[in-house]
């Protein structure tokens, strides 16, 4: 019979366990993001580390930087002609909501059993 400590070292339960590192070149507001990921993902987090999460990780910091350009500037600004228009950087964030949505579920925390 296994017991539980040797349970706990091979599903990884670890907190203090070293996350996997970010990849070269990722820009530091993606990087915060791969780390809050990781960290809530929990044991066996490097499985979702790779190129889909860097992705991920990159679009979730563009969005919240259009959020703050949008909130900054306001959802309607002056076009060349001095008209008003919705922010171009609106439609944008409507659109990387919609493809970090459709992702976004592949990288939540894997259900704890037993509760």
């Amino acid at each position: 019979m296994v017991g539980v400590t040797e349970m706990r070292s091979v599903q990884g339960s670890r907190k203090d366990a070293p996350l996997p590192r970010c990849p070269a070149g990722m820009d530091p507001d993606a990087k915060k993001i791969w780390r809050e990921v990781l960290r809530r993902y929990g044991a066996g987090c490097e499985k979702i580390a790779g190129p889909a999460l860097e992705a991920f990780c990159g679009q979730m910091a563009m969005m919240r930087k259009l959020q703050k350009q949008v909130d900054d500037e306001g959802l309607i600004v002056l076009d060349s002609r001095g008209a008003a228009m919705r922010h171009p950087a609106f439609d944008m964030l409507i659109d990387l909501r919609k493809q970090i949505q459709s992702v976004s579920a592949d990288f939540d925390p894997p259900k704890r059993r037993g509760r």
